[in-house]
């Protein structure tokens, strides 16, 4: 079983994060091999399927994975862009959340991308032991499944993908998905994601990520090793998107008022 620790334990957090405070981090991206081989990880698919989760009975906590882009890295667009991925405000908050869960990555970049966001990421979260320490819960485009058939919906891509968690998870009751993309959920696994506010705008003042964690804590206050976490994640999901709801209306309500008359039409 595991308890919330007092939150007089917990990591103190930065008192404003700014644009140019470590909590937006840029990390330059890989760069690109012109020899006309394509990196292992490139394509969905890439790894074989084989459970990672067979050690539960040695260490209990349920698995929390993120996601990168969108979710605790900027937008794939901007990387793009710019050349860089920048990390998303609150990042120090993830350790608050290692003495009950297991932290991991699952995201649809390639693999030299994944390994290059890594250290910054560790990095942006200032002091203290790895927020992903384990390499078995690295997963990146490799991993990752085409959202092939049916499961594409109006205005996706082709070469979109689902990250599927059966391939790698015998004990699904125990792994969450946190993600800002509904459609990365594989057919049947809608119950293992949970959705974040996506960081599209890349706002410096943005504390999403603290709320993500504030939830998760205050939701999970005990788990035995025979909660099924999945039994929780559409509330945390409402729970997020209420806040975050409220957290925008608070801020064009501080608009002038054409924005105001605006957002109450639009409402």
């Amino acid at each position: 079983m595991h308890v919330i620790p007092p939150a007089g334990q917990q990591v103190a957090v930065d008192s404003g994060p700014t644009l140019h405070s470590s909590n937006i981090v840029p990390s330059q991206l890989p760069q690109k091999d012109h020899s006309g081989t394509v990196a292992p990880g490139s394509n969905p698919g890439d790894v074989s399927a084989c459970y990672v989760d067979e050690d539960i009975a040695s260490d209990t906590r349920p698995i929390l994975l993120f996601d990168l882009n969108g979710t605790l890295t900027s937008l794939t667009a901007t990387k793009y862009t710019t050349g860089k991925s920048l990390i998303r405000p609150g990042i120090e908050h993830l350790r608050r959340l290692q003495g009950v869960f297991r932290l991991g990555i699952f995201s649809s970049a390639t693999a030299p991308t994944v390994e290059t966001a890594l250290p910054t990421l560790e990095s942006a979260a200032g002091p203290g032991p790895a927020l992903f320490p384990h390499h078995s819960l690295i997963f990146h485009r490799g991993h990752a499944a085409k959202a092939a058939g049916s499961l594409i919906e109006p205005g996706r891509k082709a070469w979109d993908t689902v990250k599927p968690l059966h391939k790698w998870f015998k004990h699904l009751h125990r792994v969450l998905l946190l993600d800002d993309d509904a459609g990365k959920a594989a057919n049947g696994e809608a119950q293992n994601m949970i959705l974040v506010h996506c960081w599209k705008d890349e706002e410096p003042e943005d504390m999403h990520l603290k709320l993500v964690v504030d939830t998760l804590l205050h939701t999970f206050q005990t788990i035995e090793i025979s909660t099924d976490v999945r039994s929780k994640s559409s509330v945390v999901s409402e729970a997020l998107r209420v806040r975050t709801s409220a957290n925008v209306a608070k801020r064009v309500a501080a608009t002038d008022a054409p924005v105001k008359q605006v957002f109450s039409q639009a409402c």
